[in-house]
């Protein structure tokens, strides 16, 4: 007996529910078990919960982080003592929010999925209303690929970060159900560059999608709630599958996610026509700047200049990089 049959024997269950869902084929009904069954594929790939789990960089566990920056980029945190977090739209990498939804519709493609469906998602590609941004960091404090970001790491907690970027942007909420429009989920999510684990992620969910897809005009209401988990699971998903080509990179992001009720982007400004949200950087949360080779002769300069803007605690050390 499975899951879904043990909830529809229950005495509970209204008898036109339990008639919508008999009338779904093989596998409707086994999108609708996936989701209720907790040793499911999908149940453990494409929750919420089991989502953050998996890719969540917990402060407790990741203590440093290091985002590498320009020195000219540098002068203008520490003058003006703010960082400015980049929309997810306008990313270097212009694969950023459509990479994970390309395979999932290789995905779809291999499990025939309706014509429609395919539309839809293109349609998806083609318009990602999402207002996040980002502030990207890296475990290495000495990254030979990152340092094409820039001459200098700044080093700082990751639980320091949590707690600026969360009193900045909660508007006051303490838990999840205090969260409004004008409020703003904040938390790190470690970047997945593997194929094969971003794959076995993406099957369950493309599996499920297509099979409520294909059973929507039987039973729309538990469908359609089933598509929406998978959107939302995509959705996350999106925010943190990168391609393999980019894992030198080792990237560990900083998402800000803001809760609008019309999805249209809200950044606090535009610089060139990009949209941006910034966040205040105290001298205390700043532990260190790291030179790289290049810019190693202006550590005096550098020093100086972060005595003058009262960031006197902050440690300055050059690469462990030989070039």
């Amino acid at each position: 007996m499975t899951v879904l049959d043990e909830i529809l024997n229950s005495p509970d269950i209204p008898i036109g529910t339990k008639l919508k869902v008999e009338s779904l084929d093989k596998l409707g009904k086994e999108a609708l078990n996936a989701y209720y069954d907790e040793n499911s594929d999908f149940y453990r790939h494409a929750r919420t919960e089991a989502l953050i789990k998996k890719f969540y960089a917990n402060p407790e566990e990741i203590t440093y982080l290091y985002h590498y920056t320009s020195y000219e980029t540098l002068k203008k945190i520490v003058s003006g003592q703010k960082f400015f977090l980049g929309s997810i739209h306008h990313m270097n990498d212009v694969q950023e929010m459509t990479y994970t939804l390309q395979l999932l519709e290789k995905e779809f493609m291999q499990l025939d999925a309706p014509q429609t469906l395919l539309n839809e998602l293109k349609a998806m590609k083609n318009k990602l209303p999402w207002d996040v941004y980002i502030w990207c960091f890296s475990e290495n404090d000495h990254s030979q690929s990152l340092s094409n970001y820039g001459e200098i790491a700044l080093g700082l907690k990751n639980q320091n970060v949590m707690n600026t970027l969360a009193t900045r942007f909660s508007g006051g909420a303490e838990t999840l159900d205090d969260f409004s429009p004008g409020n703003a989920y904040v938390f790190p999510l470690k970047v997945e560059y593997n194929l094969q684990t971003q794959t076995e992620y993406i099957k369950p969910i493309a599996k499920v999608w297509v099979s409520a897809y294909k059973n929507l005009c039987k039973d729309p209401e538990d469908m359609k709630s089933l598509i929406l988990d998978c959107v939302q699971a995509v959705y996350l998903c999106s925010l943190c599958f990168k391609s393999r080509y980019l894992r030198q990179e080792e990237e560990i992001r900083y998402l800000v996610i803001k809760i609008n009720g019309n999805h249209d982007l809200n950044p606090d400004f535009y610089l060139n026509h990009k949209p941006f949200v910034s966040c205040e950087l105290k001298p205390a949360i700043l532990d260190k700047v790291i030179l790289s080779k290049k810019i190693a002769t202006k550590l005096d300069e550098i020093r100086d200049f972060l005595h003058d803007n009262k960031f006197d605690s902050t440690k300055i050390e050059s690469t462990k990089l030989p070039y």
